[in-house]
């Protein structure tokens, strides 16, 4: 039979080794932290083979004393906190005392340091013998052959070129969190990164060398402070957002962590923008008093816990929203529009008078191209799309003109509703005489970021003309975001019109559907539709959303139910119901193979100026491009 025994202090280390020493980033990422601690503004890193063979790394911070530096290698041994008080109240990336001795337990390490008010340096070794040493104030720590003593572990190690990406990620980590701090980092001989410290602007620089600098340009800085709480940095568009989550920066008082609760709430955030299963792009800081976040909730201090996680949770999300919520047209304007710092959150409401323009012509905008089949649903359709101050009213409110003869289906798929399509041959929007006449026309202020429409092609995308070039919008799409925002004001107004059936339709429902019709019953009459079961498998629709009149009422009404029925229960709240709503405008929005006339095509320009979130459609994907004229000159040659 075993008995008890008690593990020898070098055992011990290997086995802690194992919580805080995974492979060379580790390392650097440990030791990085020591070297901020100690009030370096000069950090030099040198790798070789990723960190496999040996890790250099230098500071110039205030050094380690001889008598301690034999403590510096002992576990649980540390200067930063002394009782309960320090721990609850730590600002310094370290505190555990455990990353030195860890790290002296699966590798050759040696200490070199000398404090100011020393006359000689000294260091010391695995052995723990302390010899005098040349050396400037600062400390130098060498790791040499990691997990030479323990074969199982150094066979979990990668490739070199692995593991010193992980190596890179966490220098970066922790670089761009420090601007006044200068740090380098080299390669098997060769400088990788090297940045300056203290430069003008240098969280504008650093910010630039995170997302590089066509990236940049699609960012919005944000800073909001609420209960205590402040939230600062950049945002990535959704255009931006990568098929890897790795340019996320998320900092709490300066210190790197991933956290569930932080990862939860920007993702909500984004989740009416981003396309796919895509992820986005953001470096943020979170800075609050230290007793309100806990560091030590986990061994590598990657992850803390919040005192209050509600109020951290909803403020990331409430200041993301709003940051995604207005529109990026703004940045492609000249003027004021483009002075203000990258991505800079400017509202377009504000460029816009509040009260409606006179209108000198109102025509009606039918999403099916046929006229309205009562004057109650052209009414009802009406009160959805309210007058705007565009002086030419909304998309909503011009006469469509009819459909091409061609079917939409792989013309822009992910957005084909299914319904018919017929009408006139395709071509594009021809310019009306006020603009080919020979006088060239005023180009668009800044109050119209997206410029004056010129021409419609192939039945599908909108060409018009602002004072940095060109922009191209997808019409579908670009309307699919507005009815979609004003569906989501309507429902949570309840205020969405509903147009009567001439005679009741009768549907045939799974049980899922069946189900969800009786629990969701009240959703769906504030969603706009209106029933009576006429048997246990059987509804009669009297009533369904009015800017849908002109739809296939069934084929919707099953599809709406069929998405409640997946939410069990659940679809009171704002992620069950977004996706229908999504859905509705979807079947609501103006599709491809539709001929607009100039005024119909500005309206939506202008309606997507004012419109949240209208720089992506409800599935994230873009609703408009640019080329500027210097792009446009660069296809022809121009000035070379």
């Amino acid at each position: 039979m075993q008995t008890i025994k008690q593990l020898d202090n070098h055992l011990v280390n290997q086995i802690a080794a194992g919580e805080v020493i995974e492979r060379p980033a580790s390392i650097i990422k440990e030791l990085l932290e020591n070297s901020l601690d100690a009030g370096a503004s000069k950090i030099d890193i040198e790798v070789v083979e990723g960190g496999m063979k040996s890790i250099v790394v230098r500071d110039n911070g205030k050094g380690i004393g001889k008598d301690d530096l034999p403590l510096a290698l002992a576990s649980h041994a540390t200067s930063k906190i002394s009782n309960l008080y320090d721990l609850e109240h730590v600002l310094t990336m370290g505190f555990r005392g455990e990353a030195l001795a860890s790290i002296a337990a699966v590798s050759r390490m040696k200490i070199s340091s000398k404090t100011a008010d020393s006359d000689n340096a000294w260091q010391i070794t695995n052995e723990k013998v302390v010899t005098a040493a040349a050396h400037p104030v600062g400390t130098t720590i060498e790791v040499h052959d990691l997990f030479f003593n323990i074969p199982a572990r150094k066979r979990f190690l990668k490739t070199e070129k692995t593991e010193f990406a992980h190596v890179a990620d966490w220098f970066k980590r922790l670089a761009f969190a420090h601007p006044d701090v200068a740090f380098s980092l080299s390669h098997n001989g060769k400088v990788v990164h090297r940045w300056q410290a203290g430069a003008d602007n240098y969280e504008e620089k650093r910010h630039q060398d995170i997302f590089g600098n066509q990236d940049s340009e699609q960012t919005t800085f944000i800073d909001e402070t609420r209960q205590g709480v402040r939230l600062w940095g950049w945002v990535g568009s959704p255009n931006i957002a990568g098929t890897q989550a790795n340019k996320q920066f998320f900092y709490v008082n300066q210190r790197f962590i991933k956290d569930r609760l932080v990862v939860h709430a920007i993702k909500q955030a984004y989740a009416d923008v981003l396309y796919g299963r895509r992820h986005p792009v953001f470096l943020l800081h979170i800075e609050l008093a230290p007793e309100q976040v806990d560091v030590n909730a986990h061994p590598a201090k990657q992850e803390v816990r919040f005192r209050q996680g509600r109020l951290v949770h909803d403020f990331i999300y409430s200041s993301l929203h709003h940051a995604l919520a207005q529109p990026k047209s703004h940045d492609i304007v000249g003027g004021e529009a483009t002075t203000a710092s990258a991505g800079a959150s400017l509202s377009l409401n504000s460029q816009t008078p509040k009260e409606p323009a006179p209108q000198t012509q109102s025509m009606r905008y039918d999403f099916d191209g046929d006229a309205p089949k009562s004057s109650a649903s052209a009414a009802a359709a009406k009160a959805f799309y309210p007058k705007t101050p565009s002086g030419r009213g909304t998309l909503a409110e011009y006469q469509l003109m009819p459909r091409a003869n061609r079917d939409e289906t792989g013309v822009h798929s992910g957005h084909d509703n299914g319904d018919d399509t017929s009408g006139q041959p395709l071509s594009t929007t021809p310019i009306t005489p006020a603009l080919a006449g020979n006088e060239a026309p005023t180009l668009p202020d800044e109050a119209q970021p997206l410029g004056r429409a010129v021409a419609q092609i192939h039945g599908i995308y909108i060409l018009a003309e602002n004072r940095d070039g060109l922009v191209i919008v997808d019409m579908h799409a670009a309307h699919e975001r507005i009815v979609y925002e004003r569906m989501k004001q309507a429902f949570h107004d309840s205020k969405i019109a509903t147009q009567t059936l001439l005679m009741p339709l009768s549907l045939e429902l799974s049980t899922g559907q069946i189900e969800a019709a009786e629990t969701e019953s009240a959703t769906l009459k504030k969603l706009g539709f209106s029933f009576d079961f006429t048997s246990p498998t059987h509804i009669a629709l009297r009533e369904i959303p009015a800017i849908l009149s002109h739809h296939n009422a069934e084929r919707l009404t099953l599809e709406v139910l069929e998405q409640l029925a997946n939410y069990q229960g659940e679809a009171a709240n704002e992620t069950a119901i977004n996706p229908i709503l999504g859905t509705m405008a979807c079947h609501a929005a103006v599709r491809a193979n539709h001929k607009l006339s100039l005024a119909e095509m500005d309206a939506l320009l202008r309606d997507m100026e004012r419109t949240e979130r209208s720089d992506q459609c409800n599935h994230g994907r873009p609703t408009w491009t640019r080329m500027t004229i210097d792009q446009l000159d660069s296809l022809f040659l121009r000035g070379q």
